[in-house]
């Protein structure tokens, strides 16, 4: 019987993913398949999760975020304009990019030039990371963080919905705690070390 019930449950979940898109992990958290072409899917999952979500303060872990990226926070600003946001990202993906330094200066001269020339970007703090050797961030999964929940991203947010199939999962509050107290050793305790005992390199700035 319980054999049944499992096969059961498991058709249930099969079905409505293949309906919907979602897929119900074992431990019962959403993941949300995203296709290449599937580009305004994506962005309305993230929107409804910005109206949803009551935390006052979001946290963008991601080592590909970068200028293209901003984009982002005119979505937040349009149905949360007081939240204040924290973005970590990597150093090497901005000198992969070829951002110019000084970098707070290219972000806030792309921000008026390609988002808005006219309406300032919410309070944001980022910190851009990398070891002395790889100059990669010291996280390497894409996290979104509030008070209250979060999201894991299967790719950057540059090519979700574009180039390839991928997925956002919306974690369970213990997991977001979790990935918070270990992101915030780097964005906010500013640890001098990586996992592999290699030396940061810091970068922060506002965007306001």
């Amino acid at each position: 019987e319980m054999a049944e019930r499992l096969s059961l449950r498991s058709q249930s979940k099969l079905r409505y993913a293949k309906s919907t898109g979602v897929r119900i992990s074992a431990n019962d958290a959403e993941e949300i398949y995203i296709l290449p072409g599937q580009r305004d899917k994506a962005i309305e999952i993230i929107r409804n999760w910005f109206t949803k979500d009551p935390g006052d303060t979001l946290t963008i872990c991601d080592e590909y975020f970068g200028l293209e990226d901003l984009w982002i926070l005119n979505v937040l600003l349009s149905v949360k304009p007081k939240c204040k946001v924290y973005i970590m990202t990597s150093r090497k993906h901005q000198l992969d990019q070829g951002i110019a330094q000084p970098w707070d200066e290219a972000y806030r001269r792309y921000w008026q030039t390609n988002i808005s020339s006219d309406q300032s970007p919410p309070l944001t703090e980022v910190v851009i990371v990398g070891s002395v050797i790889t100059q990669k961030s010291p996280i390497h999964d894409r996290y979104w963080l509030t008070e209250y929940g979060g999201l894991k991203f299967g790719t950057s947010l540059n090519s979700l919905g574009i180039t390839q199939e991928s997925s956002i999962t919306v974690l369970q509050s213990q997991i977001v705690k979790e990935r918070q107290i270990e992101i915030d050793r780097y964005l906010v305790e500013r640890k001098r070390e990586d996992a592999k005992g290699e030396k940061l390199l810091y970068s922060t700035f506002t965007l306001d």
